[in-house]
Parts: structure tokens; C-alpha cells; sequence
């Protein structure tokens, strides 16, 4: 369920990316960039954003267990392959999604020739970069959910269930005067002048 809705979330991400960097068929002469920029940014950018994400959530479950000197703190744990799986699916889902669009639209099938021809050259890169990231998002989720997960399993082991206390009320009928104790209470200090 996770890895679909990944993967959707990459496609349509990586499809408004692609749409956004195709060339305007009448502005030529600005063109759009080259494939190799598209490559060396989206991947200088995923692997920046993945690091940032995967540092900022080892920095916060390290504070935490700053605060717990016993406690030990959950591994962050990247599964290596996860990227290419993801990679490897959002690529089918949108040459899916692309071949449908333009079926409809009377363009014709075009399969995974959508992915490899000129009209969407730069899905392919977009879709690897999107893929590292969401995969760093996942890890990093999954790193302070486990951290959560042992944090509040430790607070329901030291929880103390409160003893009750049983409160007894005496009423008494007041006839005619009411009592008054000895040492009851007494009035506010005289103030010496």
C-alpha cells in the first residue's frame, strides 16, 4: 500500500516536472535545457534533499535520546534497493499513465517509447531523483516512528495506576446553635501601631 501510493505521488510529481521542462514548440530559440543538466541537477538536488531529510531525522531521535541517558536509540536503516524498485515502477506507471493520456487524446499508444522517445526525454531522470527522495522520506519516517514506538511503550511500562481513595462525608443536623470548636478559626492579626 505504502510502495503504490509512493509511486503514484512520484508519477505525478515526475509528470509536472516533465511537463514543466518541455520545450515550447514557439520559443525555440530559448529552448528548454539539455538532457545532461536535467541529469546532473535532479540528481545533485535529490541527493541533497534525501541527505537533509535523512539527517534532520537521526539529529532529532538523537536529542531525544539525549534527554533519556538509558534509553538506546533505533538504527537508521536505508534499504539500498528500494530506490530502483520505486525507479523502476513510477517509470511504468507513467509510460501507463502517458500512453493512456494520449490514446485518448487520439495520439496513439506509445508504450514505453513515451519514457525513451524526445517528447518526455527528461521523466526518466526526474523519476530516478524523485525516487531517492521519497525513499529518504520513508527511512526517515520510519527511523522516528520506531523511535515513537519504544518511547511510548517505555512511558506505558512506567505508567503508575493512581489507588483510589474512598471519601467518606459525616452530615450532621445543626439544631439551634451551631458548635463551635475550641482553636477553630480565628480572625485576621492585630496590626500594632
Amino acid at each position: 500500500m505504502r510502495t503504490a501510493v509512493a509511486v503514484a505521488l512520484i508519477v505525478l510529481c515526475g509528470r509536472a516536472l516533465a511537463y514543466a521542462l518541455v520545450d515550447d514548440p514557439l520559443a525555440h530559440a530559448a529552448g528548454g535545457p539539455a538532457l545532461p543538466a536535467v541529469i546532473v541537477v535532479s540528481a545533485g538536488l535529490a541527493l541533497a534533499l534525501s541527505s537533509a531529510v535523512l539527517w534532520l531525522a537521526a539529529l532529532g531521535v538523537n536529542e531525544r535520546r539525549l534527554l533519556e541517558p538509558r534509553a538506546i536509540a533505533p538504527r537508521l536503516h536505508v534499504s539500498p534497493g528500494r530506490p530502483f524498485v520505486l525507479f523502476g515502477l513510477s517509470a511504468l506507471g507513467f509510460a501507463a499513465l502517458e500512453s493512456y493520456l494520449h490514446a485518448r487524446a487520439g495520439l496513439g499508444f506509445h508504450g514505453l517509447e513515451c519514457l525513451l522517445g524526445p517528447v518526455h526525454r527528461d521523466a526518466l531522470p526526474l523519476l530516478a531523483a524523485l525516487s531517492v527522495v521519497a525513499t529518504a522520506l520513508a527511512a526517515a519516517v520510519e527511523h522516528v516512528l520506531a523511535w515513537m514506538r519504544r518511547t511510548l511503550a517505555a512511558l506505558r511500562a512506567r505508567r503508575v495506576r493512581p489507588r483510589r481513595v474512598a471519601i467518606r462525608f459525616r452530615y450532621t443536623a445543626c439544631e439551634g446553635r451551631p458548635r463551635t470548636r475550641p482553636f477553630g478559626a480565628r480572625g485576621p492579626p492585630v496590626v500594632v501601631i
